[in-house]
């Protein structure tokens, strides 16, 4: 039998050297898992942050088109009771350019949100640049010089058209702040070009397919921009306080991704930059453009019969804005303050009432159940939903009864009374 000092002298001699090595693999090993959770609680803090901000984002869009209504709807009925040769008339179409800048960047933040599905329709490129040029023009440096360059008869392309003017107001602005307050031009052109893979291989994008596309070029002479500031330039995180590009150029790309498309960036540093975003050329045939902005003369003569329209809102500014445009074009109006108010009004008045406009966020009774109480009250009766949010988000299916229509907030004079006078 092997006594204790004979038992230890046979155990497996271990080097200090192996020691050393096992106490560094452990302790290098307990590093990298607290650096792993280090990482994860940061994500999950990001994330979290993301969220939140999300949420604001949502609530102060929301808020903010209620007010915009007021604002767009206002201006509109101002421009459909001036003359032409108004001297007022310029300034309360500033009023209404700048409001619809503010509902294209409320836009932003409702897809930021997730409250707001990018549109898909036809759009008229020059028509919508031509549109924007007075906003443009008062957006930039006093001391930039803007010109435009538009090719007549562009194909049209799918798109959103409030994205796509935020597309067109960044780069802008971007143009402006990289002339630094110096003189300088900034250039806006839209044309037709054909692209094949290897002039596409010359941008942000690598599965585009060949074939035509409309493209906005934005062009200036400034500052230019470093090769180190372009391999981060459309980083969601990246900024620079260095007159240059940057502010907003992650949700350029974002938008322009969105829409299948492509950009493609030229730029001298001293010399100045050209951003040229492509959009896929649709086969779609463009209706002809009704000179002039505002309400239509025509729009309100459709029907020959006006009828009784429940306004429902807990936004005073709305309800009065929405009051004014109907009793504009001939239609009596009665107002309800929320959900409930409204029942009682179509309780003692329901045979009158030819239609409703319902906003889905109210208190007390939101408009998806104020919504069924009616339908309840009277199957088939006509309702027009309204909300700041988007239209998938705000009424959940709703939409597809018949009978029911959809305006989303902000909205002209003349968006409400097509909607009206197009329900069925």
């Amino acid at each position: 039998m092997n006594n204790g000092g004979d038992l230890i002298m046979s155990l497996p001699k271990v080097g200090i050297e192996e020691l050393d090595g096992a106490l560094a693999y452990e302790i290098a090993e307990h590093e990298r898992m607290e650096v792993e959770r280090n990482d994860l609680k940061a994500r999950v803090q990001h994330s979290q942050k993301l969220e939140s901000l999300g949420v604001l984002a949502g609530a102060i869009a929301h808020d903010f088109n209620n007010f915009l209504t007021g604002i767009l709807g206002n201006a509109g009925m101002v421009l459909r009771k001036l003359p032409d040769d108004s001297v007022c008339r310029a300034m309360v179409e500033e009023i209404e350019y700048a409001a619809q800048h503010a509902a294209a960047l409320s836009a932003q933040m409702l897809a930021y949100s997730g409250h707001r599905e990018t549109l898909r329709q036809p759009v008229d490129l020059k028509l919508l640049i031509d549109e924007m040029a007075p906003l443009l023009r008062i957006s930039i440096s006093k001391k930039a010089s803007l010109s435009f360059d538009l090719a007549d008869e562009l194909p049209a392309v799918e798109g959103d058209p409030s994205q796509i003017r935020q597309v067109i107001m960044n780069l802008t602005t971007n143009a402006s702040e990289s002339l630094n307050e110096q003189s300088g031009v900034i250039s806006i052109s839209a044309g037709l070009l054909e692209a094949d893979h290897a002039y596409l291989e010359q941008t942000d994008a690598t599965d585009l397919a060949e074939g035509p596309y409309v493209y906005i070029e934005v062009s200036d002479t400034g500052c230019g921009i470093s090769e180190e500031t372009r391999q981060h330039i459309y980083d969601p995180a990246f900024t620079t306080k260095n007159p240059g590009r940057g502010l907003g150029l992650a949700a350029v790309q974002g938008i322009v991704r969105e829409h299948e498309g492509a950009i493609k960036l030229d730029s001298v540093t001293g010399r100045g930059t050209t951003f040229k975003v492509l959009l896929a050329a649709s086969e779609h045939v463009l209706a002809p453009a009704i000179a002039g902005r505002g309400v239509d003369p025509a729009v309100g003569e459709l029907w020959e019969e006006r009828g009784t329209v429940l306004v429902v809102d807990d936004e005073k500014i709305v309800r009065d804005v929405a009051e004014s445009i109907l009793e504009d074009f001939g239609y009596e109006v009665m107002i309800a303050d929320d959900g409930l108010q409204a029942l009682e009004i179509f309780e003692d008045h329901g045979e009158k009432i030819d239609l409703v406009l319902l906003d889905m966020t109210m208190p007390r009774l939101d408009g998806a159940e104020t919504f069924r109480e009616l339908r309840r009250m009277r199957p088939g009766l006509r309702v027009i939903l309204s909300s700041g949010f988007d239209n998938e988000m705000a009424v959940e299916g709703i939409t597809e009864e018949a009978g029911v229509s959809f305006i989303q907030k902000p909205y002209r004079p003349m968006d409400l009374i097509e909607k009206v006078q197009a329900i069925d």
